[in-house]
C-alpha cells in the first residue's frame, strides 16, 4: 500500500471530508485531491506533518503497517462508538 493510499484510508476512517482536512492542514481541497491521486511529486515532511495533524494521527502511519493499522483503528472506533446497556437502563426505557 502506497503512502497515499494510507493517508486516502485514513482520512476515510476519521470520518471527516476532504474538504475539512484539506482547510486543516492549510492546502486547497483540490491540492489534497492532487496529492492523494499522486499528480504531485514529493510530498514534503511539512506537508505530511500538517496532513497528519488535520486528519488526527501519527506521519509513522504513513510508513509503517502496524501503526496504520492501530491508527485506522483508533480513527474509525472514535467513529463508531458503540453503547452497550445495563439491565437497568434496559428496564428503564421499556417502563
Amino acid at each position: 500500500m502506497t503512502v497515499r493510499e494510507r493517508m486516502a484510508n485514513l482520512i476515510h476512517a476519521s470520518g471527516r471530508t476532504k474538504g475539512e482536512i484539506a482547510k486543516q492542514a492549510g492546502i486547497s481541497p483540490s491540492y489534497l485531491s492532487r496529492i492523494l491521486s499522486g499528480d504531485v511529486g514529493e510530498i514534503g515532511g511539512s506537508m505530511q506533518a500538517s496532513l497528519a495533524r488535520a486528519i488526527g494521527c501519527s506521519i509513522d502511519a504513513f510508513y509503517w503497517q502496524e501503526a496504520y493499522e492501530r491508527e485506522i483503528a483508533r480513527l474509525a472506533s472514535k467513529r463508531y462508538k458503540v453503547h452497550f446497556f445495563s439491565r437497568d437502563e434496559l428496564t428503564a426505557v421499556a417502563s
